[in-house]
């Protein structure tokens, strides 16, 4: 495997800086595990559901065991944003510690945002989130009354519910940077006022910005960047021969780990084109 075809199979990756730089067709639909809930053929509960729907875990996704849900900067932490550029696997990652606390016996909510969440529609689907991971139907019906309260009151009542329940609710937020404006600051106020009982893990692009700088200044959040997120060597390898087993040999996997400076979508697509070559 000559160098010039591992470049071509990485593409093109973010800087190093934090850009994003364009992604192919064939990388933006990878990037992609829901079906689009834009899409005019589904109707809105179809949407909300899509929503609240935790996204497959591939057979092949690679466990970041240097990144473990119960590693010691992040097992006690009340928030964890994951943020950094497209294609760092930062919905693979809430996948994975989506898992490990489900194993321990905490209740999972999911939440895939999108640019149509107003306040309102969060606070529903933080209802419905609930609802699906903890199998409670009855949770939040005063949130879903018609009309239903504004977004500070609806997150009020919503917490207040958590708080009086005997759940352990470890809460999933993907694609923070999707949400408007007004509804990242009601999700900055949940953060804020968050019980005991719940933890919220986020996921965003870098140019994203949320109100909780003072809760990474005190340490009552966790932050997890880009280089952070890059595979390192040991991993790159382990995901080569999962992927490719013997067609790959360890200094081919180890060029194709520098081209792709440990991008992990870099090196999916390019273990992908030469699984296909």
């Amino acid at each position: 495997i000559d160098a010039a075809n591992l470049e071509a199979a990485v593409l093109r990756r973010p800087t190093r800086e934090g850009g994003d730089r364009p992604l192919s067709r064939a990388a933006d639909t990878r990037l992609r595990l829901l079906p689009d809930p834009d899409d005019p053929a589904m109707n809105p509960n179809d949407d909300l559901l899509l929503k609240v729907t935790p996204p497959r875990v591939p057979r092949d996704l690679l466990t970041r065991s240097r990144l473990l849900a119960a590693d010691a900067r992040l097992a006690d932490q009340p928030v964890v944003l994951v943020q950094a550029p497209a294609g760092f696997g930062k919905t693979s990652l809430l996948a994975q510690w989506r898992l490990e606390h489900l194993a321990r016996g905490a209740v999972v909510a999911w939440i895939r945002a999108q640019q149509q969440d107003g306040p309102k529609r969060f606070v529903q689907a933080l209802v419905l989130a609930v609802r699906s991971g903890a199998a409670r139907p009855g949770f939040g019906d005063t949130l879903l009354e018609s009309p239903p309260p504004d977004g500070i009151e609806g997150v009020t009542l919503w917490l207040a519910e958590l708080a009086q329940t005997a759940l352990d609710v470890v809460l999933f937020v993907d694609e923070v940077e999707q949400l408007p404006e007004d509804t990242r600051e009601l999700l900055a106020y949940l953060l804020h006022n968050a019980p005991p009982n719940l933890r919220v893990v986020l996921a965003a692009r870098s140019d994203c910005r949320l109100a909780i700088d003072d809760l990474i200044d005190y340490g009552h959040c966790t932050l997890l960047g880009q280089e952070t997120l890059r595979l390192r060597l040991d991993e790159t390898l382990e995901l080569a021969r999962k992927r490719l087993g013997a067609r790959i040999d360890d200094d081919a996997a180890a060029r194709l780990h520098e081209l792709a400076e440990g991008w992990p979508l870099g090196l999916q697509l390019a273990l992908s084109a030469i699984g296909s070559g």
